[in-house]
């Protein structure tokens, strides 16, 4: 009976653990996160411009499109989907592994120090899951690979080419409710789509980190929601300040399983096309990094602090050491050693790792000792709040306004017609007229 009673507990305990395995960002955040990118992004200004949709006059969404998709707001859907890719769609019993009722969170990893094809959540132990960057362009891979978490899921149909078809037939289709239902479906693939790039701001899903149980960067970003809505330490945190040059669009691009070379949004997660060896120094004003290149070179996640083994940066000779001001738990001040990183080896961060009250023990004992100890705090993940939200914020925006670049004006009378590009870019591709 005591046997069976703890063969059962074993079985909970690792279910909690599958239930609660490879989320980013936390549900609340990520509501937060999509919000904040499609009020910045030109969704409302493209469709009223160039199609002509009106637009909120006063109210809460003022300024946004005024027509529903489907009945539901395009600013609705865009949320909604920011919480559905992170949530249960159909249970997942790899067996001998543990259920899960979230097989999708699984691909949303991806690693820029491996190829593509191997930069997904690994674990020998545990399931394993397909790159960010090709599950949002999944529909371009000819042989995908034979993972327990794809069998569950299945096919991804918020791809991002499948989002290019749904404005296809949302504006060219005949009959009326198949153009709503569409443009529903844009939306939602657009919404899934910007929580799959903001994802890739958490350093644990851009270093293969599970970061299973326990406090972590995640669900500090859920405790401080007001927080992370207006400042941090003076600097706004959900605004688009860290925009990409347009210019990490024209880089060299990817392929995998089979694909041709991906859509260039495939460097707004990694603009290494490559995606092997070490990542190049990234500083504050690398504009054509992608998001995973910028989260995994700079910060570290909770079990991989200083493994250099793994990841080469932040190294121990890229840091040093600052005595700086804490709040005890009994509200006085104390003054505990920080290891922080100065701009000429990457980003300067003041709180990169803490040591604890005990690091001269442990520095006594060997340096190898003191960084073995070194850890994640509170003021670390306030400080990688500050340089993350706003990237994640900035490469949500990118994504949305570059699939929206389009602009053409057509002019002319009877078989004559006579098409502008009113784009920054060249077009291509062939115009057809829909009656």
């Amino acid at each position: 009976m005591i046997k069976a009673i703890k063969g059962s507990l074993i079985i909970f305990v690792l279910f909690q653990i599958a239930c609660n395995l490879a989320f980013g960002y936390e549900v609340e955040t990520h509501v937060l996160l999509n919000t904040r990118v499609y009020d910045i992004s030109s969704i409302d200004e493209y469709f009223h411009d160039e199609l002509g949709y009106r637009l909120f006059e006063t109210g809460e969404n003022k300024g946004r499109i005024d027509n529903t998709f489907q009945g539901k707001l395009a600013i609705a859907l865009f949320k909604q989907a920011g919480v559905d890719e992170d949530s249960p769609n159909t249970w997942c019993w790899p067996i001998p592994l543990p259920p899960t009722p979230y097989p999708r969170a699984y691909n949303h990893y991806h690693d820029p120090l491996r190829g593509w094809e191997d930069a997904g959540y690994t674990n020998p132990l545990w399931y394993n899951g397909i790159s960010s960057v090709l599950w949002a362009q999944y529909d371009r891979l000819r042989y995908p690979p034979d993972l327990s978490m794809l069998r569950c899921t299945g096919p991804n149909v918020w791809t991002w080419g499948n989002a290019n078809r749904y404005f296809l037939d949302g504006l060219t289709s005949r009959d009326g409710a198949a153009r709503e239902q569409n443009l529903a479906y844009l939306f939602t693939a657009l919404g899934r789509l910007t929580h799959l790039v903001t994802d890739v701001s958490v350093p644990e899903h851009t270093r293969n980190d599970a970061h299973v149980i326990l406090e972590h960067y995640e669900t500090w970003c859920k405790k401080n929601l007001t927080t992370l809505d207006n400042t941090i330490d003076g600097v706004p945190v959900f605004d688009n300040s860290f925009m990409p040059s347009a210019a990490i669009f024209a880089q060299p691009r990817g392929s995998a399983f089979g694909s041709d070379p991906l859509s260039p949004v495939s460097n707004l997660w990694d603009s290494r096309s490559s995606g092997t060896g070490d990542n190049p120094l990234l500083s504050a004003t690398d504009r054509l990094a992608g998001l995973a290149d910028y989260s995994n070179f700079n910060y570290f996640s909770g079990d991989t602090v200083f493994d250099s083994i793994h990841y080469p940066h932040p190294s121990p000779l890229e840091v040093e050491l600052d005595l700086l001001p804490i709040t005890a738990s009994d509200g006085r001040t104390d003054y505990v050693y920080f290891f922080k990183r100065t701009a000429s080896d990457g980003i300067a961060v003041s709180h990169l790792a803490a040591t604890g009250f005990h690091y001269q023990d442990l520095l006594d004992q060997g340096l190898d000792n003191a960084f073995q100890a070194a850890h994640l705090d509170e003021y670390c993940w306030k400080e990688y709040a500050k340089n993350l939200v706003p990237r994640a914020v900035s490469y949500g925006t990118a994504l949305v306004d570059y699939f929206f670049r389009g602009k053409f004006d057509a002019t002319g009378s009877g078989n004559t017609l006579t098409v502008t590009n009113r784009s920054s870019g060249t077009a291509t591709g062939t115009f057809t007229v829909y009656r």
